[in-house]
């Protein structure tokens, strides 16, 4: 619906405990088979960040948090570069709350363009000249899915030292159980 032009609600959606572990494994495993060898990019879940920061259990919409989760790694996936790493890890925020990151040594983000990553169907100059993949449209679904749960996208600009880019999802407190 929201890909379509309609709005997000989860209002009245059950929300569910959730295993954020067992979520974000699912989805490292998942984009594994997507990597060529020759690309030889790996996918390494921090799962003991994850667990320690964060309660085993999350209250959100199970099929729009893996949505999320999935359109983060599948879009450092896209536009690593080859003969690297990518990262999910989960770390406490300093106001509170829990958020889950991933980043990626890839194609820039340029400070210029955070506020654009949100917009449907934008995709940078770099990611349109490197891959004829994706269509603008899912860091712009993150968006509304986190905003809906109460969260945020956050993402930060490409490190100009080591090409490193970071993209996290941030739940505040209220948002976790137990």
């Amino acid at each position: 619906n929201l890909a379509k032009g309609g709005q997000l609600s989860i209002t009245g959606t059950p929300q569910t405990p959730l295993d954020l572990v067992r979520m974000a494994g699912q989805i490292c495993e998942n984009q594994r088979p997507r990597i060529t060898a020759r690309r030889n990019i790996r996918v390494d879940l921090d799962s003991d960040s994850i667990y320690r920061h964060a309660p085993a259990e999350l209250s959100a919409d199970p099929e729009l948090l893996l949505q999320e989760l999935n359109n983060l790694v599948d879009n450092a996936v896209k536009y690593s570069y080859s003969n690297s790493v990518i990262r999910v890890f989960g770390a406490p925020l300093k106001r509170g709350g829990f958020m889950i990151g991933v980043i990626n040594k890839g194609i820039p983000i340029k400070p210029n363009e955070i506020n654009l990553v949100r917009q449907r169907n934008w995709r940078g100059e770099l990611a349109k000249a490197s891959s004829g993949e994706g269509n603008g449209i899912g860091l712009w679904i993150v968006d509304h899915i986190m905003r809906a749960h109460g969260g945020e996208l956050q993402v930060l600009p490409t490190r100009p030292i080591d090409s490193m880019t970071e993209i996290r999802l941030t739940f505040p407190l209220a948002k976790l159980i137990n």
